[in-house]
């Protein structure tokens, strides 16, 4: 199935501020952005959007972010997502869970906003880049 709109990040985080500041911060640096409050907006999104990375957050209610990797890691139309994981819980046993399922980058929250950016930059190929129009 085609993605109905491709977009660079889908923010999946359930705290709203952490959500918004971090959508805000992106779409300020051109990044086309969407947002999920929990894990299964958050896999009907990456279908509907086909996102070049996905930052999950580890830690939500009900279908977490390791389980929200597990499935995505499982659907072909994922396969060229990159999933990079937010967590403020310093436990190696998460970090080891997120790096089995497929992690491709790991932050500890809460994160400096430059450095998040300039991964995402280097992540994603200038030549490849889509900045976001309005």
């Amino acid at each position: 199935m085609a993605a109905a709109e491709a977009i660079d990040i889908l923010v999946v985080e359930d705290d709203l501020d952490t959500r918004e500041s971090l959508r805000l911060i992106l779409e300020m640096e051109g990044f086309a952005c969407e947002e999920a409050a929990g894990g299964q907006v958050a896999l009907e999104a990456a279908r509907k959007h086909a996102p070049r990375i996905v930052l999950l957050d580890v830690m939500m209610p009900g279908c977490d972010g390791l389980e929200v990797m597990r499935q995505l890691r499982a659907q072909p139309w994922a396969s060229g997502t990159q999933v990079w994981c937010l967590t403020g819980r310093v436990d190696p046993a998460v970090r080891d869970a997120a790096t089995s399922l497929g992690c491709d980058q790991f932050f500890l929250k809460p994160m400096q906003p430059d450095e998040l950016v300039t991964r995402i930059r280097k992540a994603i190929r200038p030549s490849e880049w889509r900045p976001f129009h309005e």
